[in-house]
């Protein structure tokens, strides 16, 4: 697992769970198929596509770079 990317779906979780928001209901929202999706994205597990980020970031509502920010 890459540190990077387990970096990244912590923050997505974190800002998930900001709005209070499920899994199922980002991924619904996202238009993933289902929400293990977003479990392995959140755990690091697989990997995140531009485009997914993009879809991702807006409906968290908050911008690209903050979920890509480097925190280090």
């Amino acid at each position: 697992m890459d540190k990077l990317q387990k970096a990244l779906g912590e923050r997505i979780c974190i800002a998930r769970k900001r709005l209070g928001m499920t899994q199922k209901q980002l991924a619904d929202l996202s238009g993933f198929p289902a929400h293990q999706i977003i479990h392995q994205i959140e755990k690091g597990t697989r990997d995140v596509k531009a485009w997914e980020l993009a879809v991702l970031s807006k409906a968290l509502r908050v911008d690209i770079s903050e979920l890509l920010a480097d925190s280090e």
